[in-house]
């Protein structure tokens, strides 16, 4: 996580641009909104009593595989997490996103659908774009 988010990252803003899709402020203004909106997004403990995962964690595998379209499991180099964690994390973001900012730009794109898993990535995948700009 420093690669990005330390005091002196390792990569410049314009690489956080073109492996995200959008600007790093924008990115921290999402962590920061879907964890105050959600608890699942808040570290706590997990089933074995350890720590869980961040919430940057949790959102940067989400938009990462968002931005990339890469499966799931290609967060287990870099953020140490399980194929299966990072599909909770991509659903529980698609949900939490169309739940939290769903009357604004977002939905100014497509009708009036219901927010299925699915149908949230397509949101995201737009968003992402409109919001990045």
């Amino acid at each position: 996580m420093a690669d990005y988010f330390d005091e002196n990252p390792k990569f410049s803003e314009d690489t956080f641009r073109h492996r995200f899709r959008m600007s790093k402020s924008l990115f921290l203004k999402i962590v920061s909104d879907v964890e105050a909106y959600d608890e699942w997004f808040q570290e706590g403990l997990d089933g074995r009593m350890k720590k869980s995962f961040t919430p940057l964690q949790k959102v940067t595998s989400a938009i990462k595989q968002l931005a990339t379209g890469n499966p799931p499991d290609e967060g287990d180099e870099y953020l140490n997490m399980s194929e299966r964690t990072s599909r909770e994390c991509l659903e529980y973001f698609c949900e939490t996103v169309c739940k939290r900012y769903g009357g604004m730009a977002v939905n100014s794109y497509v009708d009036q659908r219901a927010t299925t898993s699915r149908y949230c990535i397509r949101l995201m995948r737009i968003g992402i774009t409109y919001l990045a700009c």
